[in-house]
């Protein structure tokens, strides 16, 4: 049949791995692949399966075009052959000269056109088998759009369909057909190749559309019924897979070998541990531990083959290290006690002692082998985990004061330690899990250290100089003038002598008394015992206190006359002492020259007028007098007291 524009669109789909090869013993049971087998009849129309010797009209009325037949072959010899006039007067095939032309009619239930032909043998149950073909889209106007897909091979028992072919539901049939998915809307011969296991034992193949519309891509110019799609088929396979392979034995190897494992096959393996090497040779291992590897046929079925190959390890004993270990440590040997032997692994720096440095290896778990020098049975691993060099830092809340200066320390390590040691600089430690509060009390620059442990194989330590800066407070001192005050000089002048550049001063004199001068004078009323305290403050207010006691004396100034004349003159007529000074309590006492007392008084107003006892005037004459003063009680000094005495004239 000719038909204006009805063209199948051809979808090829390539299911297997590039490189894939079949086996060299596999026979294709289509018997004539390439529809070159015909008797040789021309005439019209040519366009029937009838003159073909192994093809046959399974369902329609597909066509058998080739180019000994021109006569109504839709091939031609014509290169290159021309396109766009909407139909198919030219067309090369894919090999030899024949090809399978099929229609599927527009629609959902559009005419489908099936091509059969018996297997050479029937096909094995649950047996692989690579089917493939090259497939044409004859739609070559580029107006008229022709898509669709799902071409391909059904298999049977019967040699002409049991059922509707135009009608049936191909999902109840999934099992016996492979068809292509992918969508071409081109005109160039395509391969498709595909892997099917067949459930029974099919003897028959038809060649053609087999899909569902609803589930395909079905996209034509025009929907009326007469329009359809047309596919050439040529070359078609269907070949039985039958993967081979050898591989190693089982092997025992010591810890730290390396050993080959090989694999012979008629298909690329690949070989499995977790990691895949494809390869036909075989590769080098070298496990750790006791490994399992698996190789399978890359075959692209359910029959791949796969074969395990066990390689057991001795001395693969793995001691996981019962320490925390960090990156800041320094290279220690793993064990001391594992004797003669090799250690190999990351971070190992002398291969006889086991000495591992854990900055060379680097943070995460690291597998290190001992091997023996003796019998490798005896070997071992060693899982050491690496932690990144913990961050040590701390700070201080007030880092500068005066003394006593009390600071907040704060451990702000990350991560967190199992315990810290802190050296504060003036000579003191602390060891605690919690911020420590520290108290300087003398002035200085100090320099402090934090060790933090975490374990024997991670230890970290923190130096800042001069961290901490206690202030040089200034020193107090002063003197007075008159170094002796007395209740007769009681003005005192202090006079600053501190040190370390005082910026303010505050002065306490003892009796109420307080001055903010550098310099100040008190006057002082009474004796006594006055503690003088002395506060000079310098920079960020460090100050310093000073008291000292000063002793203000009692003191008194008698003038005693020597002579006086009780004639009621009005002049010198009364004997009476002048005091200078505070009296608590006066005493006078006057006696004759044989030791008889003739007056006294205790009131220092009250003198001697120069009479006896009786009231009478005495005689002209000398006279003794005694006078005892003491200073008020109010006075904070002992008690004490001050007699004098002397010769008195009395003249008339």
């Amino acid at each position: 049949m000719n038909y204006y524009g009805f063209f199948g669109s051809l979808i090829g789909a390539l299911l297997l791995t590039a490189g894939m090869t079949s086996s060299a013993q596999a026979q294709n049971l289509i018997a004539d692949p390439g529809f070159e087998d015909w008797d040789g009849t021309v005439g019209n129309p040519p366009n029937t399966l009838a003159p073909l010797t192994f093809w046959y009209e399974a369902n329609g009325t597909p066509d058998h075009h080739h180019e000994d037949n021109p006569a109504g072959s839709n091939l031609t010899s014509l290169l290159p052959c021309p396109t766009g006039n909407g139909n198919t007067e030219c067309g090369v095939p894919h090999s030899g000269k024949g090809v399978l032309g099929c229609w599927k009619g527009n629609g959902a239930d559009g005419t489908k056109e099936w091509a059969g032909t018996e297997l050479l043998q029937p096909m094995v149950p649950g047996a692989c088998y690579k089917v493939s073909y090259w497939v044409q889209n004859k739609e070559d106007h580029p107006n008229f759009t022709m898509l669709t897909n799902q071409w391909g091979i059904f298999f049977s028992e019967t040699m002409i369909p049991t059922f509707n072919a135009n009608l049936i539901n191909f999902a109840t049939r999934a099992d016996q057909f492979v068809t292509c998915q992918e969508v071409n809307d081109g005109t160039d011969w395509t391969y498709v190749e595909f892997m099917y296991t067949p459930t029974e034992a099919y003897t028959y193949a038809y060649v053609g559309y087999m899909g569902n519309v609803s589930t395909s891509t079905f996209t034509a110019w025009s929907m009326d019924f007469q329009i359809g799609f047309y596919a050439w088929f040529d070359d078609i396979v269907v070949e039985r897979i039958e993967p081979l392979l050898t591989a190693s034995d089982d092997q025992t190897i010591c810890l730290g070998d390396s050993i080959f494992l090989s694999a012979t096959s008629n298909f690329p393996v690949e070989w499995s541990d977790g990691s895949f090497v494809d390869t036909i040779d075989g590769i080098w291992v070298k496990p750790q531990t006791t490994t399992t590897y698996t190789v399978r046929t890359l075959d692209g079925t359910n029959c791949a083959l796969t074969q395990d190959i066990v390689i057991t390890v001795v001395g693969n004993t793995i001691n996981p290290f019962s320490e925390s270990v960090c990156a800041s440590t320094n290279p220690f040997v793993i064990d001391p006690g594992a004797g003669a032997g090799f250690w190999s692994g990351p971070g190992i720096t002398n291969p006889g002692s086991g000495l591992f440095d854990p900055g060379l290896a680097g943070t995460g778990t690291h597998l290190i082998q001992f091997k023996p020098s003796g019998d490798c049975a005896l070997g071992y691993q060693v899982e050491i985990e690496v932690t990144p060099a913990p961050v040590i830092e701390f700070s201080v809340d007030e880092p500068i004061g005066c003394p006593p200066h009390a600071l907040q320390f704060f451990d702000e390590s990350i991560p967190p330690a199992a315990s810290v040691l802190w050296t504060f600089g003036d000579g003191t430690i602390g060891n605690t899990f919690n911020d420590p509060l520290k108290t300087y009390f003398e002035s200085g620059w100090y320099t402090v250290t934090l060790e933090v442990y975490y374990s024997d194989f991670c230890k970290a330590a923190l130096t800042k100089d001069s961290f901490v800066h206690i202030l040089v407070p200034p020193k107090a001192g002063f003197t007075i003038t008159p170094k002796q005050p007395s209740t007769l000089e009681p003005l005192v002048q202090f006079h600053d002598a501190s040190s370390g550049d005082p910026q303010s001063w505050f002065w306490s004199f003892g009796d109420g008394g307080t001055s903010s001068n550098s310099d100040p004078s008190h006057e002082y009323q009474d004796a006594g015992i006055y503690p003088i305290t002395q506060i000079v403050t310098g920079a960020l207010g460090c100050a310093d206190t000073l008291t000292q006691d000063i002793i203000v004396t009692w003191d008194v100034k008698l003038f005693v006359p020597t002579a006086f004349s009780p004639n009621e003159d009005g002049i010198n007529d009364v004997f009476r002492p002048a005091a200078a000074g505070p009296l608590e309590r006066y005493h006078m006492q006057i006696f004759d020259r044989w030791g008889g007392l003739i007056f006294e008084s205790n009131d220092p107003q009250t003198g001697w007028n120069g009479e006896g006892r009786n009231g009478k005037p005495l005689d002209p004459g000398v006279y003794l007098y005694t006078l005892e003063v003491a200073p008020p009680s109010l006075s904070n000094l002992p008690s004490t007291s001050k007699l004098y005495s002397g010769e008195l004239l009395l003249m008339r």
